[in-house]
């Protein structure tokens, strides 16, 4: 079972790989098995077709994405029980940044999130970008909802994923405006500065009651960059 396992992470890590530099219609499965050095018919065996293997590969990374956003909002209200909307924000983006910066795999997820946004059939696949955040993104919204008293929750978690399409983008793009490699991603010292745009943009989607209920308080220097310096 021990080499069975092994040869479908494998199948995993160079799918993720090849979707992130071709997209999904570019790479296909022989491709995929050739870069994991596996026969052809083992991904049929594992994940049934190619956007079986897809799916499966966004799936993989899901489940630590998520519990470091509920890990990154619940220390935040431990320290600080009435957060700012910069401060919720930032405990938003954190997660993410930290990944992306930790494990060339997270960078190569981020890039597929990015080309997964614009598909074509995005009504059916876009889903993959959502579904499995409502959890943690209600916590999100119910706290900011908290923080901006009158603003519709509605409005609120539309506005949050605006600014998850933002982080996705950054973490995907360069700052030379093409996929993000080790030596054009995004650097950790201008997390603050992000934070403030996506807070900023984050605002001005909820409109005037937003702008008049917040105390546009920024930290001076995230945690992050902290722990980078």
């Amino acid at each position: 079972m021990g080499p069975r396992r092994s040869r479908k992470t494998e199948l995993l890590k160079a799918a993720e790989q090849l979707f992130a530099d071709r997209g999904y219609h570019g790479a296909t499965i022989r491709d995929i098995t050739a870069a994991a050095k596996v026969p052809l018919g083992l991904a049929t065996y594992h994940f049934g077709s190619k956007e079986g293997l897809y799916e499966a590969v966004l799936r993989r990374r899901e489940p630590e994405l998520i519990s470091s956003l509920d890990g990154s909002l619940s220390q935040l209200l431990k320290r600080k029980p009435e957060p700012t909307t910069d401060e919720l924000i930032e405990a938003f983006l954190t997660p993410h940044v930290r990944l992306v910066h930790a494990d060339e795999g997270w960078r190569n997820y981020m890039r597929i999130l990015y080309q997964l946004a614009g598909f074509d059939d995005r009504n059916r696949r876009g889903a993959l970008l959502f579904e499995s955040f409502q959890e943690v993104m209600g916590r999100y919204v119910a706290v900011l909802g908290q923080t901006l008293p009158g603003c519709d929750p509605v409005q609120i978690r539309r506005s949050l994923i605006l600014v998850r399409m933002l982080q996705i983008s950054f973490s995907a793009e360069g700052l030379g405006g093409r996929a993000a490699f080790d030596s054009d991603r995004l650097p950790l010292n201008l997390l603050p500065a992000v934070v403030r745009f996506c807070a900023a943009g984050f605002r001005a989607a909820l409109g005037p009651e937003a702008v008049a209920n917040v105390a546009m308080t920024v930290p001076a220097e995230s945690k992050l960059q902290r722990r980078a310096s």
